[in-house]
């Protein structure tokens, strides 16, 4: 049988599969034991049988086939060649959209995106300059891609989990503390809101979905993924099973779908629709603390970072063409020694490191062209590119004709197609069965009913000079 590992260039496997040094053949000796090595020698195969389909190099014994670019070996015929799918195999060479072609393949870019000299990299044409917004303990602050930076909000306590809002021109934050956790919104020209403050431990992610207008969180003290409005109300609990340490969150509005990650003792990464439906892990070997979640919705991959085993990776929607990115033990001069969030925009991914205390950068495929792009004090917790065209609109609003009372929550369209949507409630509601669009009171004793806001409380939190109804 074959030697396996009798395979590169200055090797040669014998007849009998022992593997010597390629410079011992043809010297009178019998290196092999069956005198393979001084067979044919000074005999051009090449010239004489052309017995390779593309290239053909002589040896002092045999000879050797190789592929033209776009090529590679036939698996059980080594000397014919096969087309290579550059766009699934090796480094992906396409920013966004690649088409295999015969011996080649082609690059293109989604709508609102232009094609680089390069032919590989793509461009959003927009006015509007991409800016990175982060949390640091704190504070919330801007960044450039220079590291020039503005300070958007200040005296937080401990500022974890961060989304934007494009079309309101909101920040959304969690901060978390051992007393009291909360979630909150500032609006662009407005002051600082409490959104939800009950019932919370460990929000450490949190995502906007800008199409059906609805925040989702996640829980890792209370294990937990819960979604309300944007603007706090109609608060309810949509994945509890199988959570443990639910620690990041990515929505994908056009598809009905949402992601999170998992780092208890069985961590994995998740995916369910944006209505609860539908959950299952589709990431579940080869992690440690899987930290950092993001989509790149141009591209349609999914990408995360783990802070235990020091990688970033990379998935399609269903868990599928996985690939390590960048790894600590093979990019040592790459800083991956506790990632924590990760955000992509055009070629590059962004991620800030707790060790390092630092913000990163690097082409997403290739990883070379890194760069440090800030530095802080503090530790850098989420990050996010600040950019219409990270909020992609649809052609057609889901919830536009529900007239949903309460939640109007999106579901997956089927076969990764357009998302739908459809009416639910909030906690302790159900849904009207003689009209979907509204919701009928469920409350159990000690609570009560607030009379506008489709909550049931604590009897004991009546006139207790907070506005829990709100």
């Amino acid at each position: 049988c074959s030697n396996a590992s009798c395979v590169g260039p200055g090797l040669f496997e014998c007849k009998n599969s022992l593997c010597i040094s390629e410079s011992l053949t043809c010297d009178g000796e019998n290196h092999c034991g069956d005198y393979s090595d001084e067979e044919r020698c000074n005999i051009d195969e090449c010239a004489l049988s052309k017995p390779c389909a593309h290239n053909c190099t002589d040896l002092k014994v045999g000879y050797r086939c190789s592929c033209l670019p776009g090529y590679k070996p036939h698996k059980v015929f080594p000397n014919l060649c096969v087309d290579l799918d550059e766009c699934t195999e090796g480094v992906r060479p396409c920013d966004q959209i690649c088409l295999n072609k015969h011996g080649s393949f082609v690059c293109s870019c989604q709508a609102n995106y232009t094609l680089r000299n390069d032919g590989r990299t793509c461009k959003a044409m927009s006015h509007v300059a991409p800016q990175l917004i982060l949390t640091n303990k704190y504070y919330i602050r801007k960044m450039d891609f220079h590291g020039n930076q503005t300070l958007l909000v200040k005296n937080l306590t401990n500022a974890v989990a961060l989304d934007y809002d494009w079309t309101e021109k909101c920040i959304y934050w969690s901060d978390v503390t051992t007393i009291r956790s909360s979630l909150n919104r500032l609006c662009e020209g407005g002051s600082a809101q409490v959104l939800h403050h009950h019932m919370l431990t460990n929000p450490d992610g949190l995502a906007v979905d800008w199409v059906g207008r609805n925040l989702y969180w996640c829980d890792k003290g209370t294990d937990k993924i819960e979604v309300s409005t944007l603007r706090g109300q109609h608060r309810r609990t949509l994945i509890t099973k199988g959570l443990r340490e639910p620690r990041a969150i990515a929505l994908l509005p056009q598809k009905g779908y949402l992601f999170w990650t998992d780092w208890s003792d069985r961590p994995h990464i998740g995916r369910a629709g944006m209505d609860g439906s539908d959950q299952k892990n589709i990431v579940t070997d080869g992690l440690g603390w899987p930290n950092a979640l993001t989509i790149d919705y141009e591209a349609e991959h999914l990408y995360w970072a783990d802070a235990r085993e020091d990688y970033i990776a990379m998935c399609d929607y269903s868990g599928n063409n996985r690939k390590v990115i960048a790894d600590r033990i093979s990019h040592p001069k790459i800083k991956l020694h506790h990632v924590f969030a990760i955000a992509v925009f055009e070629s590059y991914i962004f991620w800030t490191d707790w060790e390092t205390k630092t913000i990163e950068r690097c082409t997403k495929y290739a990883v070379d062209e890194c760069k440090t792009v800030g530095q802080t004090i503090h530790r850098p917790m989420d990050i996010h590119v600040l950019h219409p065209f990270k909020q992609p609109q649809v052609e057609k609003d889901p919830c536009a004709n529900l007239n949903c009372s309460a939640l109007c929550v999106l579901s997956p369209g089927g076969s990764m197609q357009a998302a739908t949507a459809r009416c639910e409630c909030p906690n302790d509601f159900i849904v009207d069965p003689k009209n979907a669009s509204n919701c009928i009171a469920n409350c159990t004793p000690p609570q009560i009913q607030c009379q506008t806001t489709y909550k049931c409380i604590s009897s004991w939190w009546k006139c207790d000079g907070q506005d829990d109804c709100g």
